[in-house]
């Protein structure tokens, strides 16, 4: 018919000629693709990671505090050494360990190097060696140390050295009594210990002294 235009079939009249096609872009409602999601994956993993071993690392540390407070305060306890008393087995200025639990399961032993409350003066702590148990007889003879009529330091004692006493020194013989103990310095010549005071009563007995950890070039155990 004349003056029309033909329309397609299927498309209506309208303003629809007068819009821009909708362009999509690229990234426009894009969806992460498997690449991306591995990605996130593996840094929330490895933050995860993270997290957990500083929270094992904080728990290990606790624990070992926890111990460590626990050992202080009921099995060891550090002295520093004061005097030249136990030379050359102490010396000056060393720092030592005490196991404060051995004597409430054990009995002192001949040859301990003990912490024990002084007899004379209860607020002061001294540390010997241990001689004459309860019943020994001890004797000092021309230097020598005699416990029950044998020399110290012999195989019979352990091979132990006990005193760097004078030549001309005589002491005893003396019998310990019953609970009680006889020490000496292992340095007996600037000691004062059983021979100017007398004998410790077993139960002064704060621990055995089994250890050097300071200064490091001192670190062993005491013997």
């Amino acid at each position: 018919m004349a003056g029309k235009t033909a329309v397609p079939v299927g498309m209506k009249k309208g303003p629809a000629s007068g819009r821009r096609p909708r362009v999509c872009s690229a990234n426009s409602g894009q969806r992460s693709g498997p690449a991306s999601g591995r990605r996130l994956r593996v840094c929330s993993a490895n933050s995860a990671s993270r997290r957990g071993a500083a929270r094992e690392y904080a728990e290990a540390f606790l624990t070992a505090f926890a111990y460590a407070v626990i050992i202080l305060t009921f099995l060891v306890r550090p002295f520093k050494i004061p005097s030249g008393s136990m030379e050359p087995t102490l010396q000056i200025g060393d720092r030592i360990l005490v196991n404060r639990f051995l004597y409430k399961l054990s009995e002192v032993e001949r040859g301990d190097i003990g912490v024990f409350i002084y007899p004379i003066e209860p607020e002061k702590d001294y540390i010997k060696r241990v001689v004459g148990l309860p019943g020994d007889t001890v004797e000092i003879r021309a230097g020598r140390v005699l416990v029950n009529g044998e020399r110290l330091g012999e195989p019979h004692f352990g091979g132990r050295r006990y005193v760097r006493a004078g030549k001309e020194e005589y002491c005893g013989p003396v019998r310990v009594p019953g609970g009680s103990l006889y020490v000496l310095g292992d340095n007996s010549t600037n000691s004062r210990d059983s021979r100017y005071w007398g004998f410790v009563p077993a139960g002064n007995m704060k621990g055995k002294a089994f250890m050097v950890y300071w200064p490091p070039r001192r670190l062993g155990r005491l013997r």
